[in-house]
């Protein structure tokens, strides 16, 4: 085994650790009230041969529910909502999350040039690839039921492989490229658009190409085809009729963006839309400090890489630009909606590290024991980040920048469902009752059915236990149920400092006192 992919494989296995264990610590509120739902449907029409009956989201979550179907199957726990079931649905998803890692290693392996020097571009890739398999909010959506780490993996993969489709002009990658982009459509087919956006650096390099020749539109067209045949064949709905599919996804979607959704920003709750303030925070606390600085100097440093780079980097930007705008002009907004600007910002912050440190060792400044301090640096980042995610487990999402004066709960939207587990576990700890009756605002108060036998409360005066959750007090939505709650809390569920939970009597808990 040569060291590429030995570090490729290295790779794999520090996603693999950061992804995998306890996967059924927490599922996200859309897992709950929708996924499990959606999926089981979706597996029903298949098995009933109702093909035409496969369209259950706009979105359209197809290849969540191929994978987390076909995982749960395996599992024998397809129609069930259990820890169990939570594990088989999130499996799918943090197994291919896992494997964005070593594929951008070894994609940009092959896109940046390649120096002799200690410090060189050969460093980026590895880096890269490092940062995405240990950052905190990528690996907490890998670790969830939900779209948002499948299309980031599929469009940074499909849209590395496009890039060096233009470089190397090779049908493998188009036909690869097109292979991702198509899945990312059917999983959220607004991705649609970063295949356009494709096609237009495929259309910049044909303008540009001297002499002009057939090869870049042939590449181009295996691409679209391979895209419209992934998604044509891996979609039962779109096979019976393709046009009422594609008329019906864009009227629903269209209409779920323009309507945007209640959101805390900045210490105010919004009923629709938060502004471009909202991502402002989002990006500030969600990012680790070591990928915003890098990704702020980068603009500093350019003058100083290469061609190559400059090529791979202005094309990735370029196909990235027109969803990014889209999203932060968008009123519907939510911190999970940057998820997939992350591998970017990965490969940007790595850049920005690796120029820092060849201009140190040329520059002498550090003589004669340059190598040892960029070595030391090196280790110090690896170390911060082994030690954040091992602090975070199994909750990575809970993680935010800590910035003095600035608290992630007064910046954004904060709360997915995590701690609902030890919420369920307090109650049924502390329930003679075989199905206590629980009051909650958030998640239309079925967040603990992976882990509680119970009852949602129709009124609050039937409730034995009310839970208020960090989501639903942000948006003063726990207002309504706080009436019902006597005394102070019975217990509270912590992560990083901030209160996610709290369990409150409720009028009829002198029944469910153990």
């Amino acid at each position: 085994m040569n060291r590429t992919w030995a570090l490729a494989l290295g790779l794999l296995a520090i996603a693999l650790i950061a992804r995998l264990p306890d996967l059924g610590a927490a599922c996200n509120a859309d897992g709950v009230l929708y996924w499990f739902g959606r999926t089981q449907k979706f597996w029903a029409a298949l098995a009933d041969g109702r093909l035409a009956e496969t369209y259950y989201s706009p979105h359209p979550g197809v290849s969540l529910m191929w994978l987390s179907g076909a995982s749960m199957k395996l599992f024998g726990t397809l129609g069930t909502v259990n820890e169990t079931a939570v594990v088989a649905a999130t499996l799918p998803v943090a197994l291919l999350g896992s494997a964005v890692p070593p594929l951008t290693y070894l994609l940009l392996r092959r896109a940046l040039p390649v120096a002799d020097s200690y410090v060189s571009y050969f460093s980026v890739p590895l880096l890269t690839g490092f940062l995405i398999a240990t950052e905190p909010f990528l690996v907490a959506h890998s670790r969830t039921y939900h779209m948002d780490s499948l299309v980031t993996g599929f469009v940074w993969i499909g849209l590395l492989l496009g890039t060096l489709t233009v470089l190397e002009r090779r049908p493998l990658f188009a036909v690869l490229a097109g292979l991702c982009l198509g899945l990312a459509m059917l999983t959220r087919m607004v991705s649609g658009v970063f295949a356009l956006s494709l096609a237009c650096v495929f259309a910049a390099a044909f303008a540009f190409e001297r002499p002009r020749t057939r090869t870049l539109p042939l590449l181009l067209g295996m691409a679209a085809g391979t895209a419209l045949v992934v998604v044509y064949f891996g979609w039962p709905a779109m096979m019976v009729d393709p046009g009422k599919t594609l008329k019906r996804i864009i009227r629903q979607s269209s209409r779920l963006v323009e309507k945007g959704h209640a959101a805390f920003a900045w210490g105010k709750v919004y009923t629709t839309d938060p502004g471009l303030a909202f991502y402002a925070g989002a990006f500030l606390v969600r990012l680790t400090p070591e990928l915003l600085g890098g990704v702020l100097a980068l603009p500093f440093l350019a003058r100083g890489l290469p061609r190559r780079a400059l090529i791979v980097l202005a094309a990735l930007g370029a196909s990235y630009l027109p969803f990014t705008l889209a999203v932060l002009f968008g009123a519907k907004k939510g911190d999970r909606y940057l998820l997939f600007l992350f591998p970017l910002l990965a490969l940007l912050a790595s850049v920005a590290l690796v120029e820092i440190a060849r201009r140190v060792r040329t520059s002498g400044i550090l003589q004669p024991r340059t190598t040892t301090a960029i070595a030391a640096a090196l280790g110090v980042i690896i170390a911060v980040r082994v030690v954040r995610l091992a602090l975070v487990h199994p909750l990575p999402i809970t993680w935010c920048a800590p910035y003095p004066g600035l608290r992630c709960e007064n910046v954004i939207t904060i709360g997915h469902g995590e701690g609902f587990r030890d919420v369920a576990r307090w109650i049924s700890e502390h329930s003679r009752l075989e199905k206590p009756t629980v009051l909650s605002a958030y998640g239309r108060g079925a967040m603990l059915r992976p882990w509680l036998n119970f009852v949602r409360a129709e009124s609050g005066k039937d409730a034995h236990f009310v839970v208020t959750y960090i989501a639903s007090d942000q948006r003063r939505r726990d207002l309504d149920i706080l009436p019902f709650a006597v005394g102070d809390p019975l217990h509270e569920v912590r992560y990083q400092g901030r209160v996610y939970a709290r369990i409150y009597r409720g009028p009829r808990y002198h029944q469910a006192k153990r």
